[in-house]
């Protein structure tokens, strides 16, 4: 079954399963740890190019700060900016 999922879910996803499945103490059947760690790798890929978007988005609206080594987005550019990270975050 395939299911189809918006950016935001998936980075949501792989922040769930990250901490879901930290503990390397528990034991699960081969089965269920091979589909678990498949759809984990997948999620975290893609939650990795999700970052780097958004990411670059900050890039091109802010300001790099030399003193907090960021990016700050002028006031005038945040409308804007949380307008292309919306569009991101709704791709499915």
């Amino acid at each position: 079954m395939i299911k189809i999922m918006t950016n935001a879910e998936i980075y949501g996803l792989s922040k769930a399963l990250n901490s879901a499945f930290n503990n390397e103490e528990k034991y699960l059947p081969a089965k269920v740890n091979f589909y678990i760690q498949k759809n984990k790798n997948i999620v975290a890929q893609l939650s990795d190019i999700i970052e780097q978007s958004r990411l670059d988005v900050i890039k091109h609206y802010g300001v790099w700060q030399e003193t907090d080594l960021s990016y700050l987005v002028p006031s005038e550019k945040i409308e804007e900016a949380n307008k292309e990270l919306a569009t991101l975050l709704n791709i499915t």
